[in-house]
């Protein structure tokens, strides 16, 4: 299996995709009634699942300038970027530029090989929002869960076991994993509105992580991803 930081660069994960940050002022203001209520329940899931904080100056600079390999992120951290904050950012996607965002919610835990990944984006519009979710699964089905991929790891690990859920035109669900190469990729992704929610898992599947992460998903009413295989 690729190690974290190789799978991390190669899906264009949600740190390294914010790049640019300009001078901005902070606000109070984090988007829309909607946003506001899947973010507090996103940041809770993050508390009570997986014990996460919220992030200090340093950690809030590490968000901003896409350093997933900086040190304290091993217990978790959640950040929250308010509208006038957003608005300095630029996502590298092709249908993405600066001011897209109302506003966006991140959390992270990395511990050794094994990592979470996950946001909440506001986005301008329906339209927009649905740009970018489109991005992101194309870049899924492209690189992490692309069938060249998995018939690779079908022949290399005699357990190696996937599945796939896009079923839904608003929803995609995919999960890869071995015991036996020792690593396991998850990606849920949703668009409702102007949101659009992205959550990554990587690592193996016999983590304290890994158990972490499922009770994230069933603490933010997202689906179990065993229920695929």
């Amino acid at each position: 299996m690729k190690n974290i930081k190789t799978k991390l660069l190669a899906l264009g994960m949600v740190a390294t995709m914010i790049v640019g940050a300009t001078g901005c002022s902070f606000s109070f203001s984090i988007g829309g009634s909607k946003y506001s209520k899947a973010s507090k329940k996103f940041t809770n899931a993050a508390k009570e699942a997986c014990g996460a904080e919220k992030a200090n100056s340093k950690q809030r600079k590490a968000f901003r300038q896409g350093d997933i390999d900086a040190d304290g992120f091993e217990d978790g951290v959640y950040c929250v970027f308010s509208s006038s904050e957003a608005e300095g950012y630029e996502l590298t996607l092709q249908c993405a530029e600066a001011g897209d965002l109302e506003g966006v919610t991140l959390f992270y835990k990395i511990e050794d090989n094994h990592g979470i990944m996950a946001a909440v984006f506001d986005l301008e519009n329906k339209d927009l929002a649905q740009d970018y979710y489109d991005g992101y699964l194309e870049e899924c089905q492209d690189n992490l869960f692309s069938e060249e991929r998995m018939e690779q790891l079908d022949a290399a690990f005699t357990d190696h076991e996937w599945a796939v859920d896009d079923d839904a035109e608003d929803e995609y669900l995919a999960i890869q994993r071995s015991d036996e190469g020792n690593g396991c990729d998850i990606v849920y992704l949703k668009v409702s509105g102007t949101l659009v929610y992205y959550v990554f898992y990587t690592g193996s599947c016999g983590s304290d992580v890994y158990d972490e992460f499922l009770d994230f998903m069933d603490e933010a009413d997202f689906p179990n991803p065993e229920g695929l295989l």
